[in-house]
């Protein structure tokens, strides 16, 4: 299936809220206390890009972004409507190929993610992420998996780098 991207703006929130998964919503909820809508929002507002994916017929697929997290490393998220699953295939290929890029932009990948929400689960260890630990929302409540994908790119740079310039004792 063809999917179409756009950029995505915090009046999508509204629109979108109502149709995202229910593994979505509760991980929303649990993690940040706030409606589906006003997280959405939030993050759309806050990302250095976002992106709106629809199919063909312009039914929301995803929106999924990129916040620039003040310690230097990059923070994406992706929240998905039921129509993920006929286009499993489209969305794969387009998040692999936003983390590729994105990757080239930061050395290091992480966000937390609700061990219960088995779809997102299955997708980010697709995309090469790893689950490095438990850690506790923001309100302290609800227990996360950190996952973290290191850049492969920014390493073989780094490598190179170090070879060309060996510490001095």
């Amino acid at each position: 299936m063809t999917i179409i991207q756009s950029p995505a703006l915090t009046i999508d929130a509204a629109a979108f809220a109502p149709l995202m998964r229910r593994q979505d919503q509760d991980e929303v909820r649990r993690w940040t206390g706030l409606t589906p809508e006003q997280a959405l929002a939030a993050s759309i507002a806050s990302s250095s890009e976002a992106l709106a994916v629809r199919d063909t017929a312009g039914r929301y697929v995803f929106i999924a972004g990129l916040v620039d997290a003040p310690q230097g490393f990059g923070v994406p998220w992706m929240l998905s409507t039921d129509l993920i699953h006929p286009n499993r295939l489209a969305v794969y290929k387009l998040c692999r190929d936003l983390v590729t890029r994105w990757s080239t932009l930061y050395p290091l990948l992480a966000n937390a993610i609700d061990p219960a929400n088995s779809v997102a689960r299955k997708l980010v260890k697709q995309l090469g992420f790893k689950e490095v630990e438990s850690v506790t929302n923001s309100l302290g409540t609800t227990t996360f998996l950190a996952i973290r994908k290191v850049s492969t790119l920014q390493l073989q740079q780094g490598n190179r780098a170090a070879r060309r310039h060996p510490t001095r004792h």
